[in-house]
């Protein structure tokens, strides 16, 4: 087999109809990561601070990019009708019930816009209740100096499995940053056009479909949505099946649980 084809074949395997990561051993490395976090943060207000973000930071596909505590980006909370930017957040209410949205880079090839995405199911009660104690008036952001060090000293530290998380394996860190990626990479059901907005153009298979299949932002936003849902309800299916613990034990803003399934209506 000639290089040029066995880098073909490799970009198939890597493509729709891939295999997805283990959902029982990233769940379980997620647990690993909720234990450091516990371990690491005394300070309950730093705690809740930098877990958000890095929730927010490994759905957005980001945190293998981050390189040092200054690649570490502060959220900030806006209202509903202020215009889509760079990390920043807000909630909106759908027929009683409310719903955070974050902002998802749409790259295009002169600019960079920015379009309002909602959290997925089982992540918006963990957002909201922390959202919702930032104001919007006196807008600041979320992450200070110091609490951006302590994050990326997290970020980059070796994560030993300690003995209770042994049982379930778990993933290397680097595959469990690129989670979200190898998902949306691999799946057979998501569209070329919301493949790239998710996924960077290195490992696009069809990198030239984009120009030739139109959607509209609204067909995208939906697309992303459910993908993302899937994603994390098989994680969600994992973590009740072997009873993997992703509490976070803060009573708080109310955030007891990472995950939590129970809403409606959806957003969208």
């Amino acid at each position: 087999m000639g290089f040029q084809a066995a880098i073909a074949k490799k970009n198939r395997s890597n493509n729709s109809g891939g295999i997805a990561p283990d959902p029982l051993h990233t769940v379980n490395t997620l647990s690993i990561v909720i234990h450091y976090f516990k371990a690491m943060f005394t300070c309950t207000k730093d705690r809740e601070t930098c877990l958000i973000t890095f929730i927010y930071l490994w759905l957005t596909q980001a945190l293998e990019n981050i390189k040092s505590a200054n690649y570490i980006p502060s959220l900030t909370r806006v209202t509903g009708s202020e215009p889509c930017a760079a990390h920043r957040l807000r909630i909106i209410h759908v027929d009683g019930k409310s719903w955070v949205e974050y902002a998802q880079c749409y790259s295009k090839s002169h600019a960079v816009l920015w379009q309002w995405q909602p959290i997925p199911i089982i992540l918006n009660n963990f957002f909201y209740h922390y959202v919702q104690t930032l104001s919007t008036t006196a807008i600041k952001h979320l992450l200070s100096a110091k609490q951006k060090q302590q994050l990326w000293t997290l970020i980059d530290k070796s994560w030993k499995t300690p003995k209770q998380y042994a049982q379930y394996g778990r993933q290397r860190k680097d595959v469990f940053f690129r989670y979200f990626t190898i998902m949306a990479q691999r799946c057979p059901y998501l569209s070329t056009t919301a493949k790239s907005i998710l996924l960077p153009e290195h490992v696009l298979h069809h990198a030239s479909a984009k120009t030739y299949q139109k959607e509209n932002s609204n067909q995208i936003r939906y697309k992303i949505f459910r993908a993302h849902n899937q994603y994390l309800e098989r994680l969600d299916t994992a973590m009740k099946q072997y009873s993997i613990n992703l509490s976070i034990n803060n009573a708080h803003h109310k955030m007891a649980l990472l995950f939590d399934s129970k809403l409606f209506p959806l957003p969208i």
